[in-house]
């Protein structure tokens, strides 16, 4: 059995490989190909959001979600998902108003494969403008001493501080304190009341 790889570049510039295996030839470009079209059976597919809103996860129903246009089919990944039964509160609706909240949604890595896997359709009546509306809870987060931490994101703000900065004193200033947020830092009209 032999293997060959050959190279050549597209119209856009860039590089694509295809390898020979055998008698057996299949391009990255085709396979780029069949990928596509999965995807494009995926958005071919309409739902409303009250036929959505029926996919809550109860009663051995499928648990589906929104997000901007998609319909995302997450009843298996509920079982896998560390905040899986935090999913269930966005069940039959939209998910971005909680991931506003736990915002490292956004930011992970992750996040993009488990959409394109778990997506079955698109909403049909699906408003942007509805979408847009929705407030950022991470609005009046109190000021930071920026200088003094390494930021590793900042909705929610999680940080650890300098070592030249703690290294200074044996006396940490609070503002140089490492900070890890999951959420917004909440607002109390009176931090007395706090429990």
């Amino acid at each position: 059995m032999f293997t060959q790889i050959f190279a050549k570049r597209t119209r856009l510039g860039g590089l694509v490989l295809s390898a020979s295996i055998g008698a057996s030839f299949l391009t990255f470009d085709r396979l780029t190909e069949l990928r596509y079209q999965d995807v494009d059976e995926k958005r071919n597919k309409f739902y409303t959001q009250k036929e959505v809103s029926e996919r809550d996860g109860t009663k051995g129903k499928p648990l589906w979600v929104t997000y901007k246009d998609g319909v995302y089919d997450v009843t298996q990944f509920q079982k896998e998902h560390p905040g899986g039964k935090f999913l269930k509160q966005a069940a039959g609706g939209d998910v971005e108003v909680f991931w506003k909240k736990w915002s490292y949604h956004f930011s992970s890595p992750k996040l993009q494969n488990i959409l394109e896997e778990t997506r079955i359709g698109t909403v049909s009546d699906y408003d942007e403008k509805l979408s847009a509306q929705i407030d950022d809870p991470y609005v009046r987060e109190p000021k930071r001493n920026l200088r003094l931490h390494k930021i590793f994101d900042f909705k929610p703000f999680c940080t650890e501080t300098f070592p030249h900065v703690l290294n200074s004193s044996y006396l940490t200033q609070a503002d140089a304190l490492y900070v890890r947020n999951h959420a917004p830092v909440p607002e109390y009209d009176d931090p007395a009341e706090h429990e």
